[in-house]
């Protein structure tokens, strides 16, 4: 089977052909193409074997009126993002807030906390 995916590795947004089999201890690439550098390369690795993706969502505040903005600190697994977002939505923080607090660590065991991506007081 071949996938055609747009490299985001860099500006250039290299097409790459990524020729994959799938075996029984999952997907195995067989051969890579169009990349003009290695990050295409490690890019098309990645997004076959284990595709991650950042998340960027709002938290409700307790008292507050305005939505708390939060991302990951670093990509998910792409089939934990909705029991992640799941798990943040559930959640409703007090203020004050500042730009960088870790509102939950270690989401879904996966490494990445959920940061505050502003600071945000009690009004």
């Amino acid at each position: 089977m071949i996938e055609n995916i747009t490299c985001t590795g860099c500006p250039m947004g290299c097409r790459l052909s990524v020729e994959v089999k799938e075996t029984e201890n999952g997907p195995e690439i067989l051969d890579i193409t169009g990349y003009e550098c290695n990050r295409g390369r490690s890019y098309a690795q990645d997004e076959v074997i284990r595709p991650r993706r950042m998340i960027t969502t709002l938290i409700r505040t307790g008292r507050g009126k305005r939505p708390l903005s939060v991302r990951s600190s670093e990509a998910i697994p792409k089939d934990l993002i909705f029991p992640a977002l799941e798990q943040i939505h559930a959640i409703s923080i007090d203020l004050p807030v500042s730009s960088g607090d870790a509102i939950i660590a270690n989401i879904l065991d996966t490494g990445a906390d959920i940061i505050a991506t502003c600071d945000l007081e009690l009004r």
